[in-house]
């Protein structure tokens, strides 16, 4: 049976938003085995305001697929960042380093899906050991 998740019902995850990686990020996990019965997906939102970034990492046993919903933003790779805008998808294989970053003055909201898991725990997650600094994020110099 079908089951409709909002982020107005699911709790933020408050692990996030003081997470060193992950610090000022907002998430909410929507849909994943426990929450929604899925067996090979797992759904999250993110509000990225403005100067906050999820650092570089990586899930070893999941792909994942990223849409910005609204602002733009920066997605990170261990050479540096693209810009991302309203509209675009990114895809990353598993157990490729990456992460998300919003050097400007509005909120980003992406989507995050995770495949081939059930579970976010599944995908695994590992921190970049020396992740380096980010452009607008680091030095505090905000893009328009």
């Amino acid at each position: 049976m079908a089951r409709i998740r909002s982020r107005r019902d699911v709790p933020q995850d408050r692990d996030a938003t003081t997470r060193p990686d992950t610090a000022g990020t907002a998430v909410w996990w929507l849909i994943d085995r426990s929450t929604a019965g899925a067996d090979s997906i797992v759904l999250n939102t993110n509000e990225l305001p403005a100067g906050t970034a999820h650092r570089l990492h990586r899930h070893p046993h999941a792909e994942q697929a990223v849409f910005v919903v609204a602002g733009r933003g920066v997605h990170l790779t261990e050479s540096g960042g693209v810009e991302v805008v309203a509209g675009d998808a990114v895809h990353v294989p598993a157990g490729e380093w990456h992460g998300f970053a919003n050097p400007y003055q509005q909120v980003c909201t992406i989507v995050s899906v995770y495949g081939g898991v059930g579970d976010r725990s599944e995908a695994g997650y590992e921190s970049h050991p020396a992740p380096p600094p980010i452009a607008g994020i680091d030095d505090q110099d905000r893009k328009g």
